[in-house]
């Protein structure tokens, strides 16, 4: 992208050193057409040279608004670098906010799971110790009383000394575990599904890095697959409008406005729509269609006049006055 600015500026600056060169010459021009015409009406031979002249003024103008327009496209491409570039660093600061956001909630989660299974087990505790039982072993669920065997009168030996008559009752405490707090339906899946938010918006920032490094042909591809797959998403209007963006880049102009009207048509309440009519009057008039590319504009202007688009829209619009 760096490189592209600097080619751009670098022709900025041939245009402008040129037009710098190429003025003093038709003002040269212009005067020796003047004297030439003075001396044309008392020497008749003189009109070939006339002509010649004005020949010469009107290929040097031409040349002029050739530079004129490439200048323009120029610009056109550093404003859309300058676009792509702030896009970027906005999606970029969404997707870290929303990590932030979920990490966030997930600490918040676990800490309060935590912090109520110490509380259960402070209050067992608590318990135990008021009634003087003597707590058992941790289980994950209430096991019936295990009952002991009968002795058998037939064994042979002498019977059992007599224990004390005063016994000691040993109640049983059940300690729900961590996993039976937490149900397990409440589990994250073990996979994604394809209508994750997550996976989808993977999907979706790996095409568009393909935008940003310039491979728009893959980017069209990846876009046009994206929308197949995901037509009724928020993200759906913003793939349709990179669609024509790649075509614009390539200078497929024809399929640049034909993505952009399918935008206009399917999502016509998105944010990409001024910005999708500003690329379709653009190549309109690129194409030499300066009655379409007016009234383009003018739709443009009238529609959104607060964008950005609109206020580039409106310099084009009055050079087509």
């Amino acid at each position: 992208m760096l490189t592209r600015e600097s080619s751009v500026s670098a022709a900025q600056a041939d245009g402008s050193s040129l037009g710098q060169r190429v003025l003093p010459l038709v003002v040269c021009l212009l005067l020796a057409t003047v004297a030439s015409a003075a001396f044309a009406q008392t020497d008749p031979a003189a009109n070939r040279g006339v002509v010649q002249l004005l020949n010469q003024v009107e290929a040097l103008n031409g040349d002029i608004g050739r530079l004129r327009g490439q200048i323009e496209m120029l610009t056109n491409e550093i404003a859309n670098a300058q676009k792509r570039q702030r896009d970027m660093y906005v999606d970029l600061d969404t997707r870290l906010r929303r990590i932030e956001q979920q990490s966030a909630a997930t600490s918040k989660k676990e800490q309060e799971t935590i912090s109520a299974l110490e509380e259960r087990v402070r209050k067992l505790e608590q318990a135990a110790g008021a009634t003087g039982a003597i707590p058992a072993p941790v289980t994950t669920s209430a096991a019936p009383p295990v009952t002991p065997a009968a002795p058998n009168p037939a064994a042979s030996g002498p019977p059992p000394a007599a224990q004390p008559s005063s016994t000691t009752t040993v109640s049983s405490v059940v300690i729900p575990s961590a996993s039976a707090a937490v149900p397990a339906s409440s589990l994250p899946p073990a996979s994604l599904s394809s209508n994750d938010p997550a996976a989808i918006q993977r999907a979706y920032d790996t095409v568009y890095s393909s935008y940003r490094s310039g491979d728009f042909a893959a980017a069209i591809r990846g876009f046009d697959n994206f929308l197949k797959t995901y037509p009724k998403h928020p993200l759906a209007a913003n793939a349709q409008y990179w669609i024509g963006e790649s075509y614009f880049q390539l200078h497929d102009y024809r399929s640049a406005i034909e993505a952009q009207r399918r935008l206009l048509g399917s999502y016509p309440d998105s944010v990409k729509v001024p910005d999708a009519l500003l690329i379709i009057g653009t190549s309109e008039l690129t194409m030499g269609d300066s009655a379409a590319a007016r009234k383009t504009f003018e739709d443009l202007i009238a529609k959104y006049p607060a964008t950005d688009s609109a206020e580039k829209a409106k310099p084009r619009l009055a050079r087509l006055k």
